[in-house]
Protein backbone atom coordinates (compact mmCIF):
# COMPACT_ATOMS: atom_id res chain seq x y z
CA UNK A 1 0.00 0.00 0.00
CA UNK A 2 1.12 3.51 -0.80
CA UNK A 3 1.46 5.96 2.08
CA UNK A 4 -0.19 9.38 1.84
CA UNK A 5 1.18 10.57 5.14
CA UNK A 6 2.93 9.40 8.24
CA UNK A 7 -0.11 7.57 9.66
CA UNK A 8 -2.40 7.08 6.63
CA UNK A 9 -2.45 4.96 3.49
CA UNK A 10 -3.90 6.47 0.30
CA UNK A 11 -6.67 3.86 0.16
CA UNK A 12 -7.68 4.73 3.73
CA UNK A 13 -7.73 8.43 2.92
CA UNK A 14 -9.91 7.85 -0.17
CA UNK A 15 -12.31 5.69 1.88
CA UNK A 16 -12.64 8.39 4.56
CA UNK A 17 -13.26 11.14 2.01
CA UNK A 18 -15.97 9.13 0.21
CA UNK A 19 -17.76 8.19 3.40
CA UNK A 20 -17.58 11.54 5.18
CA UNK A 21 -19.48 13.15 2.29
CA UNK A 22 -22.17 10.47 2.46
CA UNK A 23 -22.52 10.71 6.25
CA UNK A 24 -22.71 14.52 6.24
CA UNK A 25 -25.42 14.45 3.55
CA UNK A 26 -27.34 11.90 5.62
CA UNK A 27 -27.06 14.01 8.78
CA UNK A 28 -28.14 17.17 6.94
CA UNK A 29 -31.35 15.38 5.97
CA UNK A 30 -32.33 15.36 9.67
CA UNK A 31 -31.96 19.11 10.04
CA UNK A 32 -35.12 21.21 9.68
CA UNK A 33 -32.90 24.27 9.21
CA UNK A 34 -31.09 22.61 6.28
CA UNK A 35 -34.45 21.59 4.77
CA UNK A 36 -35.65 25.21 5.03
CA UNK A 37 -32.47 26.46 3.35
CA UNK A 38 -32.80 23.99 0.48
CA UNK A 39 -36.52 24.72 -0.07
CA UNK A 40 -35.99 28.48 0.11
CA UNK A 41 -37.92 29.12 3.34
CA UNK A 42 -34.69 30.54 4.84
CA UNK A 43 -31.83 32.34 3.16
CA UNK A 44 -28.20 31.35 3.42
CA UNK A 45 -26.17 33.72 5.59
CA UNK A 46 -22.89 32.93 3.84
CA UNK A 47 -22.50 33.71 0.12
Amino acid sequence: MERCGELLFCEEAAYIIRNVEEVVTYLWSFSPVWRDLITGKRTFILP
